[in-house]
Parts: C-alpha cells; sequence; structure tokens
C-alpha cells in the first residue's frame, strides 16, 4: 500500500502550500521508479480547493487552500526535475504507472524537500523546511538529527498542513454532514480498498471537493 498527499497553497491570505495523507491508514511505499511514460510533464493541472476555518474543538482552525487531489506522479516530476537541476538529492525519486496516478516511492524527508523546491520554481518563495538552520535540499537526517529538521518563522513555502488542519479538511469543517466518511455514509462512494493504485479523481468528492 502506499501514501499519497495532498497540498497546501502559499499567499498572502494565511494559505501556504504542502501536503496531506490522502488515505489516513495508508503507509509508504518502498518503491522504486520502474518505468518511464510517454506523456507531457505538463499535462497535470493543479486545482485548489479553499477549505474556510472555523473552530475544531478548543482550537481554531484559520482558512487556506488545498490541492484538490493527491499529488500526482506528472506534478512531482516537474518539481523533481527543476529541483535536481537546483541542488536538490531528489535524482530517480518516485513512481506511479502514469502520470494521472499519485506519487508513490517517496519518503517523508523526499516530500519535505518537494515542497522546499517548488516553492522555489513557482513563486520564489522562501522554503519552510530547514535543516541545522538551512534550506533542507540533501541529506538524510540521522534518528538523533530530526529535531533539526524545522519550519523557518514567517515562510511562506508550500508545506504539509497540520494534523489539526487536515482533520478538519477531511472531515468537512463548518461544511459538514454528519456522513459516517468524508462525502457518503458508504466508503465505497470515496475511495479505494488494498493495493491496486488508480488515477485520481475517481470517487464522489468530500464535503469539500476532495477526490480520490
Amino acid at each position: 500500500m502506499s501514501t499519497s498527499y495532498y497540498y497546501r497553497r502559499p499567499a498572502s491570505r494565511h494559505r501556504s502550500l504542502g501536503f496531506v495523507f490522502a488515505l489516513l491508514l495508508a503507509v509508504f511505499s518502498a518503491l522504486k521508479i520502474s518505468k518511464a511514460v510517454e506523456e507531457p510533464v505538463n499535462a497535470v493541472v493543479t486545482t485548489f480547493i479553499q477549505v474556510d476555518g472555523g473552530k475544531s474543538g478548543q482550537k481554531r482552525v484559520r482558512s487556506f487552500e488545498i490541492g484538490k487531489h493527491e499529488v500526482t506522479w506528472g506534478e512531482w516530476q516537474k518539481v523533481r526535475d527543476w529541483a535536481v537541476s537546483n541542488g536538490y538529492d531528489l535524482a530517480n525519486v518516485g513512481d506511479a504507472p502514469s502520470y494521472q496516478h499519485p506519487v508513490t516511492g517517496v519518503s517523508w524527508f523526499d516530500v519535505l524537500k518537494w515542497c522546499n523546491a517548488k516553492s522555489e520554481m513557482e513563486f520564489g518563495l522562501t522554503p519552510v523546511y530547514q535543516f541545522k538552520g538551512k534550506a533542507f535540499k540533501s541529506g538524510e537526517p540521522e534518528k538523533n538529527e530530526i529535531s533539526s529538521v524545522r519550519m523557518k518563522s514567517g515562510a511562506k513555502g508550500y508545506r504539509l498542513p497540520t494534523s489539526q488542519e487536515w482533520e478538519w479538511a477531511a472531515g468537512g469543517g463548518k461544511e459538514s454532514t454528519g456522513y459516517n466518511f468524508a462525502g457518503s455514509n458508504n466508503p465505497d462512494d470515496v475511495a479505494f480498498f488494498g493495493c491496486k493504485r488508480m488515477p485520481v479523481g475517481q470517487k464522489n468528492p468530500t464535503n469539500w471537493g476532495f477526490l480520490i
């Protein structure tokens, strides 16, 4: 099974870019890139949806924008290729059957680097993630160094949403209609099961418009 990602958009109105788990029970895949796919990398256009803020428990979640579906292989590869040419050690990282499939075969640290690269490539923004005080572009922190991977205060680049932000978005937030699952009482309407990988956007949208 693989982990897929959504991400948030950076902007002046409390928006920032990052990834989010598409399925809460998914785990990272150890797959490596297997074959080239004869499709244009720029064929995938990223769409964002607005998630209105509100109160979650005792805390308030601010409004933000998030990717409508998981980060695809097409988008990952487009950013990755730029990253490799600009000091990031993401060469040959990632895998998927087609450009419309969610990217797999990436680690947590790969994702942080990718977020930084996307920030620099598209907006010239300050990368969010730092390692030992510098933009996180290469290397794999040892266990005793993980605490040195931090978010730069005030940075407006792409980043992973917090667990609270993701729970708010996945649960429907202020638009929640009380379904047992996000968008339906029937899990088959909104999610796939098993290890088979599918292209994005094949299931019904959730309350906010997320597509699995």
